[in-house]
């Protein structure tokens, strides 16, 4: 659940999501994974990413949900591993561990 508060907050969200010339581009959505997976691999937990969001965007978030996307990431990023190995592709195996082990810690 989106929820949206607070005009510094609201600044802030408009900055990270985008512009109104292009209300359909998934810009928005890739940078809002992005920012929830750097938390994590920085270290934070679901529910300080949770207050984070709040805090900084305005955004309220479940923490269960975004424990449910961190772990769906870790899936697709398990995936892209397992493809990565079977076409030879050693960096980009690698790669996909490192982030496999810093979200899962």
């Amino acid at each position: 659940m989106l929820k949206k508060h607070g005009s510094e907050a609201q600044k802030r969200s408009n900055a990270l999501w985008g512009t109104k010339e292009s209300p359909l581009c998934d810009c928005p959505a890739k940078k809002f994974a992005t920012l929830v997976i750097e938390l994590r691999e920085r270290g934070l937990e679901h529910r300080q990413i949770s207050n984070y969001l709040l805090d900084e965007y305005g955004i309220e978030m479940y923490p269960t949900d975004l424990l449910s996307f961190l772990e769906d990431s870790v899936h697709v990023l398990e995936a892209i591993r397992d493809i990565a190995g079977l076409d030879k592709r050693v960096e980009l195996e690698q790669k996909a561990d490192e982030h496999i082990a810093l979200i899962a810690r």
